[in-house]
């Protein structure tokens, strides 16, 4: 009965999100991702007169503040973050008196950051810029005399800096020799997982997350990559799962919905899908890739004038994506608006050469228009790039001129 229960939230989780205009907070977020600082801070002190207790609206507003030059104002939003959630603030806090020349301060905050759980690695303190003034100081020599890192933090340090060098097999190694002593540490399955979704072992990296999960159930990023692992498996349902849990626990996320929305699509869960993807556009109304996505949904459900208005859409904003022209392309095939497919395929070819689904379908629309040699050369052209349906249809239309015509 529970699980019936877990299960109808879910699916109902994207209507309680999508019933209502985005809040506040979430428009600052977007407004944030899309630099536009000015606009952020006053979505986000909207979020602050509905609700001043939360720390996260008080850290972001700070963000803004800085970005636009703003340190006083800044500074003032961190200390109440820091004061709502202990240490929330300490790192920024410790950034802007850094860059504003008050040393003393940017180490006692830095300080402060080093003795919480949740301290930024040693080598992305080091070589933030914010601590250039400070590096040959007394006060930062004396800072970095202390040994603020365990052993386990150095271990995951150097495990993930093998990662970024791409020495997967002696990551992997240094990961297996230590895993009995730190068996309680999810970090260590998650960075094998990591290490085994790059080298496309999707079980076993989807079983190394599992196992992370087990020890942490609230980590997000555990279960959007279990989730891309599950995806390559062809398990859809259990990487919607997945990607339930993940929006439940950081709903700010916003690329989750995009994901998750062409998962929607994937299963044929049309409604759903539709309102993850018009979720984003409101937050994104200029993202020409949501807005290319919400075409393809709309095709993919057969709704071919929908999809084209998007298609439109996102050509208006950016002409260099091969696939918006394919995309539209496909859906003038689809429409019999010939000529318009084979002019939006051309354009399509023009910027990536190599596709053979666009030749293919390019081949199609010509043929459509009694056009045989043309279609017979694009279809050709998708052989030299892979496509065995050309081949098919060469061997069907192009040898031999007797044969019927193809049907639509």
């Amino acid at each position: 009965m529970m699980k019936s229960i877990n299960i109808l939230f879910l699916l109902l989780f994207p209507l309680l999100v999508y019933s209502q205009k985005p809040d506040p907070y979430y428009s600052g977020l977007a407004k944030m991702e899309q630099k536009r600082y000015a606009e952020a801070v006053d979505e986000l002190s909207g979020a602050i007169n509905a609700d001043n207790t939360q720390s996260k609206v008080y850290f972001n507003r700070a963000l803004c503040h800085a970005e636009l030059g703003q340190y006083s104002a800044a500074i003032s939003d961190l200390l109440i973050a820091e004061k709502l959630r202990k240490y929330s603030g300490s790192y920024q806090l410790a950034r802007i008196y850094a860059v504003t020349g008050k040393s003393d301060s940017a180490v006692f905050y830095l300080e402060r950051h080093l003795s919480s759980s949740s301290r930024l690695p040693e080598s992305t303190i080091k070589l933030d810029p914010a601590f250039n003034s400070l590096e040959d100081s007394p006060l930062w020599k004396n800072l970095w005399n202390k040994e603020w890192y365990s052993d386990f933090e150095i271990l995951i340090a150097e495990v993930k800096y093998m990662i970024k060098s791409r020495q997967y097999i002696d990551a992997l190694n240094l990961i297996d020799q230590n895993l009995e002593k730190y068996a309680h540490h999810s970090q260590l399955y998650a960075a094998r997982g990591e290490i085994l979704l790059i080298q496309e072992n999707f079980s076993s990296a989807a079983t190394a997350y599992s196992k992370a999960l087990t020890i942490t159930k609230t980590e997000p990023e555990y279960y959007i990559r279990r989730a891309t692992a599950l995806k390559k498996m062809g398990k859809n349902d259990e990487a919607l799962n997945d990607l339930n849990k993940a929006i439940r626990i950081e709903p700010e996320s916003f690329n989750l919905y995009l994901e998750r929305s062409w998962l929607f699509n994937e299963l044929k869960m049309y409604r759903q899908s539709l309102e993850d993807i018009s979720f984003y556009l409101e937050l994104f109304p200029e993202d020409g890739r949501a807005i290319y996505q919400k075409g393809r949904i709309y095709f993919s459900q057969g709704s071919y004038l929908k999809a084209l208005e998007n298609f439109n859409k996102c050509l208006a904003i950016d002409q260099s994506k091969a696939e918006y022209f394919a995309a539209r392309g496909d859906t003038y095939l689809k429409t019999k608006t010939y000529r318009s497919a084979i002019r939006d395929y051309g354009m399509s070819l023009d910027l990536k050469a190599d596709n053979p689904d666009v030749y293919l379908n390019k081949g199609l629309a010509r043929y459509y228009l009694n056009d045989k040699d043309g279609a017979c050369s694009d279809w050709q052209k998708a052989i030299r790039y892979g496509s065995v349906k050309a081949h098919e249809l060469l061997n069907a239309h192009c040898v031999n001129t007797n044969q019927d015509h193809l049907s639509e």
